[in-house]
């Protein structure tokens, strides 16, 4: 799927910044900083070309910062992509030395982000209840005597994967 997307990308005319902001994201050329430039020249408000653009560190306060900024005002009404904008003038920031400016756009951008979300822990709560239901001890004990090796259960448990390292 991945190689099929890589290709659709690639075919991009550069007409659109989506197509662009996709395609630098799939391919990681070495262009991809003016790409990310002409995504951003067709649309000023793509979050993602702007914090991909600062986290490969082609960004400037004196070049970039007034058009970030205003890029954020518009994007008010869209918190999460708004948030994008605000990790990317941290980065910016940040990597000029001008610390305190970056953080106060690094807290902004997390609180941003922690608007978005959706958490609500009496829903884990009710999935950690109906878990432990589905596993009572008498299960383990039953099967007690034909394991081998240590008399302990063992439970392999991991963190959910969002796929962006493919």
């Amino acid at each position: 799927m991945i190689i099929r997307w890589y290709q659709v990308a690639r075919r991009a005319k550069g007409s659109n910044a989506a197509e662009i902001s996709t395609r630098m994201s799939l391919t990681r050329s070495f262009s991809t900083a003016a790409a990310y430039r002409r995504a951003l020249e067709l649309d000023p408000l793509r979050a993602d070309a702007w914090k991909s653009l600062a986290y490969i560190g082609k960004t400037s306060v004196e070049r970039d910062m007034a058009a970030m900024e205003e890029a954020s005002q518009a994007l008010q009404a869209a918190p999460s992509e708004n948030a994008w904008m605000h990790f990317a003038m941290f980065a910016t920031l940040e990597r000029e030395g001008k610390i305190e400016d970056a953080f106060h756009h690094l807290e902004t951008a997390n609180d941003l982000k922690t608007s978005t979300l959706q958490y609500d822990v009496s829903r884990n709560e009710s999935l950690m209840a109906e878990i432990a239901a589905a596993f009572p001890a008498e299960i383990f004990t039953r099967f007690k005597s034909s394991a081998r090796g240590p008399k302990r259960p063992i439970f392999i448990l991991g963190m959910p994967r969002s796929g962006t390292t493919l």
